[in-house]
């Protein structure tokens, strides 16, 4: 261990830190997900599904209007640090997310929404789109649909 910085010896100074959990609470939390080629930014969106933490990545193309690809990822907080696992399905659920909120919904309930859809709300007309979780398709909104009556 390096005492200076608190990088491990066989860990490049430069390289994210993992959560690292002491008494006192978190004392340091970098988390790097795998990247997409293309991607200029990205944005995260956390989502509580089932009991579980979620975490909704959205890359984005140049100029952020159009997106790449999403991934969601399930977080096991209980290890140390804490892990990752990519998702596939949301098991016939379905999740709305917003600049504002998010919010996961289990279909039994609704007869209006389809299953493994996420559902992306965000302010500018070019965000409201449909992502398709069984087939990786995108598909846009197309309805006048504003924050406020969601």
């Amino acid at each position: 261990m390096d005492a200076a910085t608190g990088t491990p010896a066989d860990q490049s100074p430069n390289a994210p830190l993992p959560v690292r959990v002491s008494e006192d609470g978190v004392e340091s939390c970098v988390i790097k997900l795998p990247g997409v080629m293309g991607s200029a930014n990205e944005t995260w969106s956390i989502v509580e599904w089932r009991g579980k933490l979620l975490i909704v990545v959205t890359y984005f193309g140049e100029f952020g209007h159009n997106i790449i690809e999403i991934r969601v990822y399930e977080v096991d907080c209980s290890t140390n640090p804490a892990t990752f696992t990519e998702m596939k399905s949301l098991d016939g659920d379905c999740n709305f997310i917003s600049q504002l909120s998010s919010k996961s919904f289990r279909l039994s309930h609704y007869d209006v929404v389809k299953d493994d859809l996420i559902y992306f709300m965000h302010g500018r007309s070019f965000d409201k789109s449909v992502y398709n979780m069984k087939d990786g398709t995108m598909t846009p909104i197309t309805a006048d649909m504003s924050e406020d009556k969601i």
